[in-house]
């Protein structure tokens, strides 16, 4: 049975945003696996992954500020915000030298956040990770669109949404209502829209992570869904080339959300890693 998101909720206050969390085992249990969603993801969909990864390990995971049941900080939404933010969380979760896990946007910002704390992290897993310089072409149309971005975040439907889920995925019956009102969730306010548009400047469009990649000196871990279209052969190739340690496999039949696809097969591979199987 998929953990409920509610049996494993916990709340704390970071920087004055109040922060919902989910926590298998609880702090006195130390260090363990933190996972960090993508952009506009909250921990919806990660259910069924982390009822397969909590059999083995503590897991640990936040909806960053702006996103899922978390409030939206009064500050900017910056690359250093979020970064600052794990920092502090990871204090107050009780989280010491822990393995560290992002997917998607989330990747970017646990790669920036490992090169920034090597002490504080044992290894990296990245999940469908975006974030190379104008990966897919995206930086270059985000600046092309700048000056529009506050509007078009306010003509954002909710079946919009729907059919960018339907699109990262392969298996169309894992878009359940509660997902897709997640993802739509930012764009219901006025200070969702706001953080929105911000990440979307900042962190989507112009952070991108290959410079830190160079100095990431922890094992890595890279999965990447068969059927992801952000994600080139070319791009492949980039992080092979720019990581010194790392294990690069593609999960068959998964799109984008690859934990969402193919949880199962994903905590298998997160499991022996953690385990030394890079070795």
């Amino acid at each position: 049975m998929t953990v409920s998101v509610h049996s494993l909720s916990n709340w704390c206050t970071i920087g004055g945003t109040r922060v919902h969390y989910i926590d298998t085992r609880g702090r006195e249990s130390g260090g363990g696996l933190l996972i960090v969603h993508g952009y506009l993801g909250s921990t919806v969909p990660f259910l069924e992954l982390i009822d397969h990864l909590s059999r083995d390990f503590r897991v640990v995971m936040p909806d960053l500020p702006a996103f899922g049941a978390s409030g939206t900080p009064e500050c900017a939404c910056t690359m250093q915000y979020y970064l600052d933010f794990l920092e502090s969380f990871s204090r107050s979760a009780g989280l010491d030298r822990c393995y560290l896990a992002g997917t998607s946007m989330g990747a970017n910002i646990v790669v920036h956040y490992a090169a920034e704390h090597p002490q504080q992290v044992r290894g990296l897993i990245l999940l469908s990770p975006f974030g190379l310089h104008d990966q897919d072409g995206k930086m270059t149309r985000i600046r092309r669109w700048d000056a529009l971005l506050p509007l078009l975040s306010s003509l954002v439907t909710r079946a919009n949404v729907h059919r960018r889920l339907l699109r990262s995925v392969q298996d169309d019956d894992r878009i359940t209502e509660e997902l897709v009102e997640s993802y739509w969730k930012p764009f219901t306010t006025r200070d969702g829209r706001r953080a929105t548009v911000e990440i979307t400047r900042g962190i989507v469009g112009g952070c991108s992570m290959d410079g830190k990649l160079r100095q990431v000196g922890q094992p890595v871990l890279i999965l990447i869904g068969s059927e992801d279209k952000l994600i080139s052969p070319e791009d492949r190739e980039k992080f092979s080339t720019l990581l010194a340690d790392e294990r690069l496999e593609i999960v068959e039949n998964s799109g984008h959300l690859v934990y969402l696809d193919s949880p199962e097969i994903v905590s298998k591979k997160i499991v022996g890693f953690a385990r030394g199987g890079m070795k």
